[in-house]
């Protein structure tokens, strides 16, 4: 029984992780290759959490500083997007001619 449990635990993980670069090729091919790097680079703090939550492992110091270095990455990152997208925003609000 246990080597049929192992099995199909493997067989479904290869399956997930099939989808999950499936997903990224097409997040690649829609939108941007940088995009799914930060895509990745957020599925490892939540890794980290779930690997502490649910196989009790321990979180040393060196989880602690990834999931830091990574959260402060995905966020400077996401407020770089929101200030371009702003400022761009500001830029075609002042080059339309108004209309009199």
């Amino acid at each position: 029984m246990r080597g049929t449990t192992r099995c199909w635990c493997g067989a479904r993980s290869a399956i997930l992780w099939q989808f999950f670069f499936l997903g990224n090729v097409g997040v690649i091919f829609c939108v941007h290759t940088l995009f799914t790097g930060i895509l990745m680079a957020a599925c490892i703090p939540v890794t980290e959490v779930l690997g502490v939550l649910f196989l009790h492992e321990k979180f040393s110091s060196e989880k602690g500083v990834a999931l830091v270095l990574s959260l402060w990455g995905l966020a400077s990152y996401s407020y770089g997007e929101y200030t371009e997208a702003h400022a761009n925003k500001k830029k075609v609000v002042l080059s339309e001619p108004q209309a009199s």
